[in-house]
């Protein structure tokens, strides 16, 4: 996943460390210790983050598939076509695009899926 965020969508890793805590109890997994690495817009300092987790407990995870339930997917809003450009070169194909009118704001819409399975969206205004 960090290869698909940091390579393919040029987020910036702002924090890469080894944390112990109570796992089960905020994020139901039995372990003590994972990864966890933050990833944001080097351009936005004050956007969002991303952060991917590790977990050292032993327990395969797949990746998610069939019908999703809670949160579908997310979006990012992109400048140009680069970014679809270098996740192509990575191996990370769309799997639609379409164009939609949001507050008078043509956007091209592409779909892909990250390496987990989570849709992401990318967002491009082409007309004002």
């Amino acid at each position: 996943s960090l290869r698909f965020y940091r390579d393919g969508l040029g987020l910036q890793v702002i924090f890469d460390e080894f944390l112990e805590r109570d796992w089960q109890r905020l994020l139901r997994s039995p372990c003590r210790r994972i990864r966890e690495v933050a990833l944001a817009d080097p351009d936005d300092p004050h956007a969002c983050a991303i952060v991917l987790a590790v977990f050292e407990d032993g327990i395969v995870r797949r990746p998610a598939n069939g019908a999703p339930h809670g949160v579908s997917h997310f979006a990012f809003s992109i400048a140009g076509e680069e970014v679809v450009a270098r996740l192509a070169r990575l191996g990370y194909s769309m799997h639609g695009a379409s164009e939609t009118v949001v507050g008078g704001v043509t956007l091209q819409v592409s779909f892909v899926c990250d390496p987990n399975g989570i849709v992401v969206e990318l967002a491009r205004a082409v007309h004002a």
